[in-house]
C-alpha cells in the first residue's frame, strides 16, 4: 500500500486511460518517468499534449482531495512534490498549462480563507503551501488573491490584517 492507494483507488470512472493507468500503478508502488513512458507506450499515446493533460488531470484530482479539508498536510505536501517531479511538471507549469484549474482549486481556498475579512497566521500558511502546491510566483499568487482581498476591503477589512502585498499607499 502507498500513500496514493486511498486516494487513487477511487479514480472516478470516467478518467482518462493513462490517468487511471498511473494511478493504478501508484497505488501499487513508487513508480519513475520511466513507468510513465512504458504505460504511455502501453496506451499508445503519441501525443504529448495527451500525456500532459491525463497527468494533469491526474494530479488536479490528487490536489482536489488533499485540498478537501483545507488543510495540506506534511506527508500530502510530499506526495504532491513526488507527483510533479514523476510528472516532469517545472515551475509555472500549472499556470500556464492549467489557469483555469488553477484557479478554481486556489478561489475555492482563498474564498473560505477570506471570508471573514481577516487572514490569521495558519490561513497565511495554508496560502504558502497552495502556493507551493502549484509552483506560483507571488506575482500569480497575488492575481489569484486580488478578487478577494478587493471583496475584503470593500467589507471593511483592515489592510493589516490581510495576507497582501498592497499597502495604504497604493489602495
Amino acid at each position: 500500500m502507498t500513500p496514493f492507494t486511498p486516494i487513487f483507488s477511487q479514480l472516478p470512472p470516467q478518467a482518462p486511460p493513462l490517468s487511471k493507468a498511473v494511478a493504478q500503478a501508484l497505488a501499487e508502488r513508487e513508480i519513475s518517468k520511466q513507468d510513465i513512458l512504458a504505460l504511455v507506450t502501453e496506451q499508445g499515446i503519441c501525443d504529448l499534449n495527451e500525456v500532459i493533460n491525463q497527468l494533469g488531470y491526474l494530479f488536479f484530482y490528487y490536489a482536489f482531495r488533499a485540498l478537501n479539508d483545507h488543510v495540506l498536510t506534511p506527508e500530502e505536501k510530499m506526495n504532491a512534490l513526488y507527483l510533479k517531479r514523476t510528472f516532469g511538471f517545472k515551475e509555472g507549469f500549472f499556470f500556464q498549462n492549467f489557469y483555469r484549474e488553477t484557479q478554481t482549486l486556489v478561489s475555492k481556498q482563498l474564498q473560505l480563507i477570506y471570508a471573514d475579512n481577516k487572514v490569521t497566521e495558519a490561513e497565511r500558511q495554508h496560502i504558502a503551501d497552495i502556493q507551493e502546491l502549484f509552483d506560483l510566483s507571488f506575482a500569480q499568487m497575488d492575481e489569484f488573491k486580488a478578487v478577494f482581498v478587493d471583496k475584503a476591503l470593500a467589507d471593511g477589512a483592515n489592510l493589516n490584517e490581510l495576507d497582501t502585498n498592497l499597502s495604504d499607499s497604493t489602495i
